[in-house]
C-alpha cells in the first residue's frame, strides 16, 4: 500500500477549525476521485473536528442518476454535463443534506467523461452560493490531490473568513 503525505498548511486547518467552532457552524463536503476523500480525511482527523464537521460523500465512480439521487432524490436528471454547474448543485446538495451552514464540492472533469485534469470548487454558505472556480490547472500535466487539496483549503479559509 502506497503512502500519502500530504502538503497542508496544518495553520490553515486549525484557523478553519476555529472560525467555524467559534461561529458555531458546520461544514459537509462532496468530493470526487479529484481528491479522493482526502479533504474530508484531513478535517476529521482535526482535533474537535464532530464541532464543526459533519461528514460528506465521496464518489468514485460518477453514476449521473445514482448520485442525483443519493444527494437530492426529489431532482432526477437534474444535473447536466458542465462540471461548474454539477459543482454547484452539489455544494447546495450536500448542505442540505447534512443540514450544515457551509456545503463545499470539489469535482474533477472526469465526472463529465473528460480528462482534462481541471477541477471545479463550489462553496455555498446558507443557502448562498459564494465561490464557484476552477482550481489545479495540471502543471506539465501532472497534478495531484494534495496540490488540489491544498488550493482548495485557502480558497475555504478565505471564503469563510470573508463571509460572517
Amino acid at each position: 500500500m502506497k503512502s500519502i503525505q500530504l502538503l497542508i498548511d496544518s495553520t490553515s486547518l486549525h484557523s478553519i477549525k476555529t472560525i467555524l467552532i467559534n461561529r458555531n457552524e458546520t461544514l459537509a463536503i462532496v468530493e470526487n476521485n479529484s481528491t479522493g476523500g482526502l479533504l474530508q480525511a484531513m478535517l476529521a482527523l482535526t482535533e474537535n473536528s464532530d464541532q464543526f464537521f459533519t461528514g460528506g460523500i465521496v464518489i468514485n465512480n460518477y453514476k449521473k442518476n445514482e448520485t442525483e439521487k443519493l444527494l437530492n432524490p426529489a431532482n432526477e436528471n437534474l444535473f447536466p454535463d458542465n462540471i461548474p454547474t454539477i459543482a454547484d448543485q452539489f455544494s447546495n446538495d450536500i448542505a442540505n443534506k447534512f443540514s450544515t451552514d457551509w456545503g463545499l464540492a470539489i469535482i474533477g472533469e472526469n465526472v463529465v467523461g473528460k480528462t482534462s485534469g481541471t477541477s471545479w470548487l463550489a462553496i455555498q454558505y446558507k443557502q448562498k452560493m459564494i465561490l464557484s472556480i476552477e482550481v489545479s490547472q495540471p502543471r506539465n500535466g501532472l497534478r495531484t490531490a494534495d496540490v488540489i487539496v491544498q488550493e482548495v483549503v485557502m480558497h475555504f479559509l478565505r471564503s469563510i473568513m470573508s463571509w460572517e
